[in-house]
């Protein structure tokens, strides 16, 4: 149910953005995400008002600090999985988590697997294996911190292991409304003990 999430926050890149800014999902929850970001620049980025129940520009890292939140889920990696090969992406991740963990040891933590993208967007460097193999990745990252992860990409793949089509964008990326509902219903049937 919705009481679920009030004592969750959302981290994250323009996909976790977009809910924070839309009325039908996390208007009223806490978001703290901005389009475009990565495990490599998430915690301290303040360029924009990265809370969504602010205007304030405070680095993301300031902000979980004072949200201080009970549950904590973080979506990132899109935006760098694209980029780096999936050793370096993961050592990266794994310095924002442990700068996490240190500023919020009581917080629980869930890492969330990344989509894969749509079809066209695939190419012999970025493609389904790719994001198969960086959430595998992150799930083993998930085991040795002691966090939970959520495999949500799996809810949204297509027979050849690409993001269903009705789910994204023209961009092959970005959600459609369909896509968010599922997000927040896979997270509601797979939540926390």
């Amino acid at each position: 149910g919705e009481k679920y999430f009030d004592n969750i926050v959302f981290c994250g890149d323009s996909l976790t953005h977009g809910l924070g800014l839309d009325s039908r999902f996390f208007k009223d929850r806490d978001v703290v995400a901005w389009g475009g970001l990565g495990v490599y620049d998430y915690l301290d980025y303040n360029s924009h008002a990265v809370y969504n129940q602010s205007e304030e520009k405070k680095s993301s890292l300031d902000w979980l600090v004072t949200l201080n939140p009970q549950i904590m889920y973080i979506m990132l990696g899109t935006n760098g999985v694209a980029v780096w090969s999936n050793e370096k992406h993961i050592m990266l991740y794994e310095r924002m988590l442990d700068r996490i963990q240190a500023a919020l040891p009581a917080t629980k933590i869930v890492l969330v697997g990344i989509p894969a993208w749509g079809a066209s967007r695939n190419t012999e460097t970025f493609n389904g294996k790719k994001v198969d193999n960086f959430n595998m990745m992150l799930l083993e990252l998930a085991k040795k911190h002691g966090v939970y992860y959520l495999n949500f990409g799996q809810a949204t793949r297509d027979a050849n292991g690409n993001i269903r089509e009705e789910l994204v964008l023209g961009d092959g990326v970005h959600w459609q409304t369909a896509c968010k509902y599922l997000y927040l219903e896979y997270i509601r049937t797979h939540a926390l003990p």
